[in-house]
């Protein structure tokens, strides 16, 4: 794994106050542990089912609480890991890879403003197909 993204991964959850500050190191810890039980480089997008397998084995030896923030730092992780060819921001399109059925989709997307400024990017997406 690349320790620089997930230091950057680190970095933005604190400066845009997406966590607290001290629990930031255990986002990323969860995130670099899924990645290493999935045998994946952080530059792959994995599949809901390397989560969820992820995630079962994770609530075997974790607190509830812990599941679920592991789950939040999973969901984060994944939504700063869009790549610019990811995004049309002129069209409001947004490809999803490995999505729900582990399918890639492009469909509009809500959340990016007219201004081209991204909302928010935790939660449920407003995600309409094409």
């Amino acid at each position: 794994m690349k320790s620089d993204n997930l230091n950057d991964f680190q970095g933005y959850l604190v400066s845009k106050s997406a966590v607290n500050e001290k629990y930031a190191p255990y986002y990323v810890r969860w995130v670099s542990s899924c990645y290493a039980f999935a045998n994946q480089p952080l530059s792959d997008v994995l599949t809901q089912v390397q989560k969820q397998d992820f995630l079962k084995q994770f609530a075997k030896n974790h607190e509830d609480w812990q599941v679920k923030q592991a789950d939040n730092a999973l969901r984060l992780q994944e939504c700063l890991s869009l790549r610019i060819k990811d995004v049309d921001i002129e069209q409001g399109i947004l490809i999803v890879r490995s999505g729900k059925g582990d399918k890639d989709k492009t469909g509009i997307n809500t959340y990016i403003a007219p201004s081209g400024q991204y909302r928010n990017c935790s939660g449920t997406a407003i995600f309409r197909p094409l």
